[in-house]
């Protein structure tokens, strides 16, 4: 409402793949109010292009930037990992969506299909869920193996030594944390549910994907990348080119600046909606 009463340009950024109820109230603000919307993955788009009252031509994908000159200071070589034992990693809040009972329980999983498997898992974050993850964490006798670390002001340093980041996600839009641990030399393991892990990881050659829920793919794409360490650091080296090649921050800047011209342009030409004409007819 400020943007029309002021007349700039209102643009939303949105991270999450959900659709969005055809209501009154969802038109108003997703259709009339707004005149742009970045999001950070291709199928979000196609997600609200499906509303019927969003127009394709306001949505626009822009994959957040990653400080690759920051990252850079953190960079290990194949030597510096030892891969001994295997570290996994997760980081987010530790909540429902991000499903870490899903990557305990497979974990253990994966610890028992092999006798001897060196194996850590690392968990960074806090949230609600860490009771009832400390409590999985006992009862699948995990605790020698397992560590939830809480949040971590800087988690770069985990990242590098890591070997397989792993993101269990429902709903996702396109993680910042995997793209900062696949930059920093991580085979990326994560859930289709994750809606923009598409748009960066070719299932087996970058990164290994599965559908949400089904639990033993995990367990299995962890056992494969312990046993082929070659074949791991072949994947977290395509996982770091990736990344380096599509998401610098100078990139993802110039992309935004061209974007916001873009409205500035569409506002002064077109003519605004009527925000009473969507209230009258509001179901």
């Amino acid at each position: 409402m400020v943007s029309r009463l002021t007349g700039i340009g209102n643009i939303l950024w949105l991270g999450t793949n959900r659709m969005l109820k055809d209501s009154w109230i969802n038109r108003l603000i997703y259709s009339v109010l707004t005149d742009g919307i970045i999001v950070n993955a291709s199928r979000i788009r196609e997600t609200l292009s499906a509303t019927g009252f969003i127009p394709e031509r306001k949505v626009k994908v822009l994959y957040r930037g990653i400080n690759s000159t920051l990252l850079d200071k953190y960079l290990l070589s194949d030597d510096q990992k030892t891969g001994k034992p295997m570290e996994i990693t997760s980081m987010g809040r530790l909540d429902k969506n991000k499903n870490h009972d899903l990557l305990l329980r497979e974990f253990a999983r994966f610890l028992g299909m092999r006798p001897g498997i060196d194996a850590r898992l690392q968990i960074l974050g806090e949230g609600n869920e860490r009771p009832d993850l400390e409590r999985l964490i006992d009862e699948l006798g995990l605790s020698d193996h397992v560590i939830l670390r809480g949040f971590v002001a800087d988690p770069y340093p985990d990242l590098a030594r890591s070997d397989v980041f792993a993101m269990t996600s429902k709903y996702e839009g396109l993680s910042i944390s995997l793209l900062e641990a696949m930059y920093l030399g991580n085979a990326p393991v994560s859930t289709y549910g994750g809606g923009g892990v598409t748009d960066i990881i070719t299932d087996g050659q970058n990164g290994l994907l599965f559908e949400y829920g089904d639990e033993k793919a995990l367990s299995n794409h962890f056992l494969k990348l312990y046993l082929e360490p070659q074949w791991r650091r072949q994947i977290s080296r395509a996982a770091h080119r990736s990344v380096s090649d599509r998401y610098s921050a100078t990139c993802i800047e110039k992309e935004i600046v061209e974007f916001c011209n873009e409205i500035r342009e569409a506002c002064t030409s077109e003519p605004s909606h009527s925000v009473d004409s969507v209230i009258r007819n509001k179901s």
